[in-house]
């Protein structure tokens, strides 16, 4: 979302002789009673509301040992509340928040102010380098309190304490968002340029004062070097850091107002009838068998997520936890594993079942399931679908809230040729596809479970985000691509074993052979893999210099992809190319400058394919969607991602030829207006791809003309952003674009889509 400059009215002009401006030096307080009202420019404290409980001061030990003081402010509510962290400007104290503190406890805020290192009533001398380990020390007891949600918390920061709020951010990912009053470039040679990318896409509100020269430039400058959303205030005569609260007195509205957006909206409290109830957490649950680690333990996941958002870790709590032990044959066709699946009700209804889907049934191969228990008792589960559904009873109804421990075996026979669905499940020319080959639990959507079996034509996966730890045994000597991060490997005589951490995903993937080289470069924070076979490795190293690109300018359209690796690799399907999240697969063919797809090269589908499969990632993987009822949703949107690659990479006239191949593929059923919302299913023949793929990003083409290019780009990043984890649905994304345009999309989405 870009920058929005708003100039608030003029209340009053307040000269203040003794105001910081962050760039200068000034004592530290050494009482509380010398600086109250004075070196601050506050005024005395004015009388806690009646309807919150006392303050409370506290000790927290740095490091070093010092003693960290601060005073906390519980929330006029109970349970567990959204918690805001204030921090000083240089030479104030934590009695600066006086008149802030207070107000927003009672507007249901657990607050803690800070005195900083050499600052009030903390001891030491003022040191800016070590503060921010310090106040990693503060936030551990701070969201440690159980009157605090750790979730869903920020920190608001004034001048010098502006900077401290950004890095503080940084080193925790679990910081939601950050308000910076009077912000600087570089205080006291801590600089902010690098910190605010380095906070990433995380929303930031920046406020300053236009006369307030210095703190005016780098609140712009920050404004513009933020990834996420940011929302930038300048208002006039107000003076410097916690001194705007008195000439400006809606600023406290204007922070409470971005708090509550970000803090509780609608993840915040909700009414007793809409809550979602939340986990119970795993007591009382069988621990793993399979792993030596809490099923709610996320660390091993850390290092799969870049900087920007490891704190998701500390969100979605109801998340599936997928654990495998995996033994792929010497042969690749046969595969013998154990699942341990840690399952939430997350729904507002009790279930007498969990249901899974049973995908090799489907790709043309077949899995037999046995030994499957509940919380550790013996359970009789039944096949649904022609046994593409596994049904595993519940002895006592899930309630809301509540979890499950679903263990079984499964044994999968792999085919040896395509199979269905585009030959995703498959062992060909030695290369070992493994797409969606374990018991995978359903979405329970508005129509309940969602078990209906996939049409040929169809992507298969309409999954949540999970968490997955898998263990593989596999022949020596295979190169092994998986979804996620390798996190250990042991060898033992003809067989090698790999575990992998992925998430949150929707899928886990596996691909295999002895014949495949890799090629690498990274983007940012993540390292790119390509995988091909050496005859063609020219090929390879062009593959990855597409996913690269592809990588960089969807990074910079939408939002920087969120893991530290991310893997394409050759495969012997029947599409030019499939997604996975964290892998895509390309048809090995396109890899051979020989080959001809008609009377055309293969090269020549290589880099829109490649760049097709990265926008999946964004759109199917980190934004999921129902890819058999709504298959226009991730598929249209991906392939006009695809265009805006080309036009990125070589302007209007060079994109002008993929353009041209959308209205090729819609001229194969002769541009008939057939609505391109669809359920995959009720597409004959060649209608899937003319409509989905040709006349389907053309509707997006429309759209940004309907909206107007700002307002359409602001949108589609907006749409990532807003379902990232989640599950997209048309009619959230038609509401979105409305918002952003405000206008009536009604009318068009009718022509193009139909009605949903």
């Amino acid at each position: 979302m870009k920058s929005r400059i708003v100039m608030l009215v003029v209340l009053a002009l307040l000269l203040l002789a003794g105001c910081q401006t962050g760039d200068q030096e000034t004592p530290a307080a050494t009482s509380p009673a010398a600086t109250a009202g004075a070196d601050s420019g506050q005024p005395p404290a004015p009388p806690e509301p009646q309807d919150t409980a006392a303050p409370e001061d506290v000790t927290i030990e740095a490091s070093d040992g010092l003693a960290i003081q601060a005073t906390f402010y519980p929330a006029s509510a109970t349970g567990r509340a959204p918690g805001v962290m204030l921090l000083h400007m240089n030479g104030g104290q934590r009695q600066d928040w006086d008149q802030i503190a207070p107000q927003l406890a009672k507007a249901g805020y657990a607050v803690l102010a800070v005195d900083m290192r050499g600052h009030g009533e903390t001891g030491g001398s003022s040191d800016w380098q070590q503060t921010p380990d310090d106040l990693q020390q503060v936030w551990a007891y701070f969201t440690g309190r159980k009157d605090v949600d750790p979730e869903r918390t920020a920190i608001v920061g004034a001048s010098i304490g502006s900077s401290m709020a950004l890095l503080a951010a940084v080193a925790e990912p679990a910081i939601r968002t950050v308000v910076l009053l009077s912000p600087g470039l570089n205080y006291f040679n801590v600089t902010t340029d690098d910190a605010i990318t380095a906070y990433g896409e995380r929303p930031v509100l920046i406020v300053a004062s236009e006369e307030d020269t210095e703190s005016a430039e780098s609140a712009r400058t920050l404004s513009e070097l933020a990834l996420g959303e940011v929302q930038l205030e300048m208002v006039q005569g107000a003076g410097h850091g916690t001194a705007m609260f008195d000439a400006q007195p809606e600023l406290l509205d204007l922070i409470l107002a971005w708090l509550d957006a970000h803090l509780k909206g609608e993840t915040g409290p909700q009414s007793e009838e809409a809550a979602t109830p939340e986990p119970a957490g795993d007591t009382g649950l069988p621990a793993p068998t399979l792993f030596d680690m809490a099923w709610d333990d996320r660390s091993l996941f850390r290092d799969g997520l870049v900087e920007a958002e490891a704190g998701i870790l500390e969100q979605l709590p109801g998340a599936s936890v997928y654990h495998l032990d995996v033994t792929v044959a010497d042969d690749l066709r046969t595969v013998a594993g154990r699942l341990e699946v840690r399952y939430a009700n997350q729904e507002e209804v009790a279930l007498d079942a969990v249901y899974f889907h049973l995908f090799p049934n489907v790709l043309g191969g077949n899995i037999a399931v046995s030994d499957v228990t509940v919380n550790g008792a013996a359970a009789e589960p039944s096949y649904e679908e022609q046994e593409t559904i596994l049904r595993v009873p519940l002895a006592v109804p899930l309630a809301p809230g509540q979890q499950a421990v679903i263990s079984l075996a499964f044994d999968v026979g792999v085919p040896t040729e395509g199979g269905s669905n585009y030959g995703v499940f498959a062992v060909v020319d030695e290369v070992l596809a493994l797409a969606h080959f374990y018991p995978l639990i359903s979405v329970y959507d508005d129509g309940g479970w969602n078990i209906a079996p996939p049409p040929a034509n169809a992507d298969v996966v309409y999954a949540d985000s999970s968490f997955y730890l898998a263990r593989l045994t596999v022949p020596a000597g295979q190169v092994v691509v998986a979804s996620g991060r390798a996190i250990d490997s042991q060898s033992s005589g003809d067989t090698q074993t790999l575990t992998y951490a992925s998430g949150p995903t929707r899928d886990f993937y596996v691909a295999s052979s002895a014949h495949y080289e890799v090629a690498s470069q990274t983007v940012g924070q993540t390292t790119v893999n390509s995988y091909g076979f050496p005859e063609f490795i020219e090929r390879t190293e062009e593959t990855l210099g597409y996913a690269v690109a592809a990588l960089q300018i969807f990074n910079d359209r939408l939002g920087v992809y969120p893991f530290t690796e991310f893997d394409v690799a050759a495969t012997p399907n029947l599409a030019l190319g499939v997604e996975y999240p964290g892998v895509v697969v390309i048809n090995s063919l396109l890899y051979d400058p020989e080959e001809l797809f008609g009377n055309t090269p293969s090269g020549f589908f290589l880099e829109s394919t490649v760049a097709h499969e990265v926008a999946h990632q964004w759109f199917y993987s980190i934004v999921g969607n129902d890819q058999l009822d709504d298959p226009w949703l991730d598929e249209s949107l991906v392939q006009y991602m695809t265009y805006l690659y080309h036009l990125d990479i070589y302007g209007q006239s060079g994109a002008e030829g993929f353009r041209q191949s959308l209205f090729s593929r819609w001229d194969r059923v002769e541009r008939a207006e057939i609505p391109i919302g669809l359920p995959a299913g009720e597409y004959d023949g060649a209608e899937y791809s003319a409509i989905v793929y040709g006349r389907g990003p053309l509707f997006f083409e429309a759209l940004a003309e309907a909206m107007g290019e700002e307002a359409f780009s602001a949108f589609l990043r907006d749409y990532y952003q807003s379902q990232k984890w989640d599950l997209g649905t048309p009619e959230e994304l038609k509401a979105l674009a409305e918002s952003h345009c405000n206008c009536d999309l009604t009318d068009l989405f009718a022509e193009w889509v139909g009605e949903f």
